[in-house]
């Protein structure tokens, strides 16, 4: 991993963390997972791991998408549109027999 920065901010963290800004303490990678986590310095004070997918440090290499694709909202209503067309035609049918 080329240098860290001195900060980061949790730009995907869940809650009430989002938008916090944490020291950079160094970096581990999750031996079965394979996920890199940054050791920062939490809220709190304490020192932990989060996750570096939670961060607005640049990836190193772009994620694979989780599903194998990429949908915008107008892919996923023409989706649904078609699947609701093929629920109301399959209605239809049972009713013919």
């Amino acid at each position: 991993m080329e240098v860290l920065p001195e900060r980061v901010r949790l730009v995907a963290a869940p809650g009430e963390v989002r938008d916090a800004v944490l020291d950079v303490l160094g970096w581990t990678t999750d031996d079965r997972s394979g996920e890199t986590a940054l050791l920062c310095r939490l809220v709190d004070g304490t020192v932990g791991e989060i996750p570096a997918r939670w961060t607005d440090l640049p990836w190193r290499t772009p994620p694979e998408p989780a599903a194998g694709g990429i949908g915008s909202p107008a892919g996923w209503r023409l989706l649904l549109d078609r699947a609701e067309g093929l629920r109301k035609r399959r209605g239809r049918w049972r009713a013919a027999r």
